[in-house]
């Protein structure tokens, strides 16, 4: 069977009336006893989000053991009087590790009728197009075939330039290609229709403080695709931070982790996690939960039924940006409303991210002067010292366009404390220090040693040419840079004229 980088396999769960849910098969054959159990919890929404008849379509995610496995849920129910309860009841599922939403829906969107209609012969089809799928890389545009279909889509970025993005297929087209291309999870994701106009313009950045701080969250709604997108969405907008808490876009009081969860509220002690749930029994049995809100469809709308929250919102809605979101419910309103909120949201990470640059910035000026005596070290990091930081207004500067000096402060204690800062910060010195180094190497190569040999003594300059020396070895080691070696060696034959009295010329054939 052909190997793809896209999917780890399609799954069918049906109802059996004797033992409950059961996977039926999987192509391939690759899940794990334990995988297909959790599958098996989650392939059916909860009886009281679907009473009727009909295809349904929602995604979840397994807990962390299982290496963060997506499923993309294509589920159908129809009157069966051959059937004890009277339904006939299956689902297909699509598994992937990869975060690509509105990907995976679209592919369910084929596949799923296909299957009901065909059975399991279609999942060689299918199979075989992922396999002609390019191998994913961050920011490219890509039309993808899928069994006589075609699917337009822009990967995630790695950085924060703007992705390329399809021009022919009209403006909301352009404007999804844009989205799902910067860096971040989830960016695929509408805000505007997964939350709806009433939560975009009332709780929004409350909602974004929660999912920013760690704060835990339960998105209670009355059918498991609203509650599932309505997760995704929150995380994709602290972008560019990942969020790094648990989250699971559709949970069940049959997952494995729901006691230990159950255990984790009742002690108070719940950590970063988000839920999204449509059971009612979830108010009852943790009742202790922080921050809750209610979302159902109204009016081809999602609305906010109620909004539970533990503690005062620190920045409260802007106005401006409000005024900017347009009325109506087309695909291109949805669209522009999506970017607006998007800018506006990175623009507000990034603005609170900002006096953190300090602790992954290096001196440049020092760098190009003496690069051989660099090391990427960083300024330490201490809570109370970038507190104290703070009350200077230049440090705080961008953030404060949101909010007061004493609310910018709570958010700032709130996210040193949780799991997002420590992830988040531990990569961006990470990512630092590799592009540090990269930058001491460039600058080791294009040293301009006749700039600073005026100020060499004896000494000093054969301290510097073994440091050169030592440098030419590494890249002759490597090889693959003929352009670096060239230029080490010049400058280490104008360190040795120097040295020797000779004239440099005349030292060329002995780095030759």
């Amino acid at each position: 069977m052909e190997e793809n980088n896209w999917a780890k396999c399609f799954a069918v769960v049906t109802f059996d009336e004797d033992i409950g849910q059961t996977l039926e098969t999987s192509y391939p054959a690759v899940l794990t006893e334990e995988q297909q159990r959790s599958i098996c919890f989650l392939a059916f929404p909860d009886s009281n989000s679907f009473s009727s008849t009909g295809d349904l379509m929602y995604l979840f995610r397994m807990s962390k053991d299982h290496d963060s496995l997506f499923g993309h849920v294509y589920f159908r129910q129809r009157k069966d009087s051959t059937k004890p309860r009277g339904y006939f009841q299956k689902s297909l599922v699509i598994v992937t590790h990869l975060p690509y939403a509105t990907l995976f829906r679209q592919v369910a969107q084929i596949v799923g009728p296909l299957y009901f209609d065909y059975g399991a012969n279609v999942f060689e089809a299918a199979w075989h197009a992922f396999s002609t799928w390019p191998n994913p890389t961050a920011g490219i545009s890509l039309e993808l075939p899928m069994m006589g279909s075609v699917i337009y889509y822009t990967l995630p970025s790695a950085t924060e330039s703007e992705p390329a993005h399809l021009l022919s297929e009209g403006l909301a087209t352009i404007l999804d290609s844009i989205n799902q291309g910067l860096s971040g999870f989830f960016q695929d994701v509408n805000i505007y229709e997964a939350l709806g106009p009433e939560v975009c313009k009332k709780h929004l950045w409350k909602l974004w403080e929660i999912v920013m701080t760690g704060e835990p969250l339960i998105v209670l709604s009355d059918q498991p695709w609203i509650c599932s997108i309505a997760v995704l969405a929150l995380i994709s907008m602290i972008s560019p931070v990942e969020y790094s808490g648990d989250y699971r876009p559709y949970f069940t009081i049959f997952d494995p982790d729901f006691r230990d969860i159950q255990t984790a509220c009742e002690g108070n002690v719940i950590g970063s996690v988000i839920l999204g749930v449509t059971n009612p029994l979830f108010m009852k049995v943790m009742n202790h939960w922080p921050n809750i809100i209610n979302l159902e469809m109204c009016d081809e709308y999602v609305t906010c039924t109620s909004f539970h929250k533990k503690m005062a919102a620190n920045i409260t809605p802007i106005k401006p940006i409000i005024a900017q979101l347009l009325q109506g419910n087309t695909k291109e309103t949805n669209a522009i409303n999506n970017s607006i909120l998007r800018r506006h949201f990175r623009e507000l990470t990034l603005s609170f991210l900002h006096p953190f640059q300090q602790y992954y910035t290096l001196n440049t000026a020092s760098l190009l002067k003496d690069p051989y005596s660099q090391k990427p070290n960083f300024k330490a990091f201490t809570e109370t010292d970038f507190l104290r930081d703070l009350s200077d207004t230049y440090n705080l500067f961008p953030f404060l366009k949101y909010t007061s000096r004493p609310k910018a402060l709570n958010v700032y204690t709130k996210f040193l404390q949780s799991s997002c800062f420590r992830s988040w910060f531990a990569s961006q010195r990470q990512k630092a220090s590799s592009e540090a180094h990269l930058l001491i190497q460039r600058a080791i190569v294009n040293f301009d040693v006749l700039s600073v040999l005026n100020e060499l003594d004896a000494p000093k300059c054969r301290i510097l040419y073994k440091k050169i020396e030592t440098q030419l070895k590494y890249e002759q080691t490597r090889g693959d840079n003929p352009d670096a070696i060239q230029k080490l060696k010049r400058q280490l034959s104008i360190l040795l004229s120097k040295m020797t009295g000779s004239r440099e010329e005349d030292l060329q054939t002995v780095f030759s």
